[in-house]
């Protein structure tokens, strides 16, 4: 995978140069909040990638990513410390997977916790909209839509798709 290279390199450069061990994962946790950010939001601006396939791709990205964290775990703090960095691509991966028919406001509540209920509604509506054969059942959706998720809208402001990238580089 050439992201792990890239990663591999990263670390292989600060360790050279002796920063300190701390300095080195607060990097880290940079850098995969930013992988976070740009796969989610790149996702959310091209609706035509809302697809099982990408699901699948990003299970297994995530899985390099995890196999990566632990090859480097001398340096790098676990995979559980990692993960809530990236966490919006693995709970929209999750919801990609999922037997759609089988959804919830239950399970929105537990399973995809990280999104929020305009995401998970417009990852649904744009599933159905590109993947016709494979549409969700418009119950569903009205279910989700009144799930208690939907308190959100008050903490949500202008309905946002997208993850918020203004956490990047605040150290």
């Amino acid at each position: 995978n050439d992201l792990c290279k890239i990663l591999t390199n990263f670390i292989e450069s600060l360790e050279k140069s002796n920063v300190p061990f701390s300095v080195i994962n607060q990097f880290f946790f940079q850098v995969f909040y930013y992988i976070n950010v740009g796969i989610f939001n790149s996702i959310a601006n091209n609706p035509s990638l809302v697809n099982f396939n990408l699901s699948i791709q990003l299970k297994v990205l995530i899985s390099e990513l995890e196999n990566w964290l632990n090859t480097n775990k001398k340096i790098l703090y676990s995979w559980n410390a990692y993960k809530p960095q990236i966490v919006s691509i693995v709970d929209l991966s999750n919801l990609l997977v999922i037997d759609k028919a089988s959804i919830n406001s239950n399970m929105i509540d537990i399973a995809f916790n990280s999104l929020n209920i305009f995401q998970i509604k417009y990852i649904l509506d744009v599933y159905n909209q590109y993947n016709p054969n494979e549409a969700i059942p418009q119950n569903v959706i009205k279910d989700i839509a009144k799930s208690g998720k939907m308190e959100e809208k008050e903490r949500v402001s202008a309905q946002k798709v997208v993850v918020d990238d203004s956490k990047l580089f605040n150290l």
